[in-house]
């Protein structure tokens, strides 16, 4: 697990086609982002926390992620036709975790590491905190409240709303002001984790005895959704998918029922989902003890990312993170000596 999404531990349970579903028949040219590989001295001991990861992917496939840069922690970067551009990110890293369709992106800066860069413990007035930040134009803005020891920005939309957390607490900036969601009355801290392009918001929320529930905000208005429900994907017409049962099932919640993706079976111990495209194909992965296997839902099909990916059988690990209108696919992949790549997988046309 990388150490953006263990970030998220305290509140989560882990972590397109344009005309057509995509088909096992499609065929795939690749776009390679490059080694993700930390090199830095410094940071050696635990350089692995610093390899950095590609998270989002808009429709003109750009792509937002953290990776390592020489002597320095992973910094934000942007990447366009598989051009990586560094963002001015804090002298503690930074990543950027979602980007919308002007290539406004989303994420955060961390602060100086100090003299022990594998202690991410975060304490007041000590190294390491985050803090929420966007980059407009290629130039860093700390959002509103950034300033807290822990914040960060976790999703933008096309109209540049942004949600996130600030001191594990939901929040919502719009037009450069921030705003605090609500909680239900038995939750203590929480994050806002998604929005879509009407500006509904989903999140997940904690009591003190670390029980989480789903929530959605719309214009403000608060729904805790049904017990059991942790949301992970909000389509643009309010669908909203998710996991259940401990993340054992996953699918799309209808009223307070929930329709199960296909190919999920009684062996299944954990479902993630990673992004949707406009037309309803979803990414995740499917994990069965100690077995993961990288999944496109399309349709009522199920196809094995390792069929789609050209030479995909070279990876020692491939991880889905978004897709985007024109059926392009962002990876981040593991090489079989070791190595963090991002690569791109874009649909040839016939």
């Amino acid at each position: 697990m990388n150490r953006v999404l263990a970030l998220f531990l305290f509140i989560c349970v882990f972590v397109t086609t344009g005309s057509g579903s995509v088909t096992a028949q499609s065929t795939y040219s690749v776009i390679d982002l490059g080694s993700f590989a930390s090199t830095s001295d410094f940071t050696a001991a635990c350089a692995d926390d610093y390899s950095g990861s590609a998270y989002a992917l808009n429709d003109d496939g750009v792509v937002a992620g953290g990776t390592g840069w020489s002597d320095k922690p992973a910094a934000a970067f942007r990447a366009t036709d598989g051009k990586i551009k560094r963002l001015k990110s804090g002298k503690g890293g930074g990543a950027g975790w979602d980007i919308n369709a002007s290539g406004q992106v989303a994420g955060y800066i961390a602060d100086d590491l100090g003299d022990d860069p594998c202690s991410f413990e975060v304490k007041a007035g000590q190294t390491g905190a985050h803090h929420a930040a966007t980059w407009v134009g290629g130039e860093l803005q700390v959002l509103p409240g950034g300033d807290a020891e822990f914040s960060y920005a976790i999703a933008i939309n096309d109209s540049g709303v942004i949600v996130g957390a600030i001191a594990n607490m939901p929040v919502l900036w719009r037009d450069g002001v921030l705003e605090e969601l609500p909680l239900p009355s038995e939750a203590t801290q929480g994050s806002a984790t998604g929005i879509n392009a009407s500006g509904q918001v989903i999140g997940i929320v904690q009591d003190q005895e670390y029980k989480q529930q789903g929530v959605v905000w719309d214009q403000g208005e608060l729904t805790v959704l049904p017990d059991g429900f942790l949301p992970s994907v909000l389509t643009d017409d309010g669908t909203i998918y998710g996991t259940t049962n401990e993340g054992k099932n996953a699918g799309r919640l209808v009223g307070d029922e929930v329709e199960s993706l296909p190919g999920l079976t009684d062996d299944v111990t954990f479902v993630y989902l990673s992004g949707i495209s406009g037309n309803g194909d979803m990414l995740g992965v499917i994990y069965t003890g100690d077995t993961s296997t990288p999944v496109l839902w399309t349709d009522s099909d199920v196809i094995e990312l390792t069929t789609l990916v050209p030479d995909g059988d070279a990876y020692a690990q491939i991880s889905p993170s978004d897709i985007n209108e024109s059926g392009m696919i962002l990876l981040n992949v593991t090489s079989a000596d070791g190595e963090p790549r991002g690569i791109v997988i874009s649909p040839e046309q016939s």
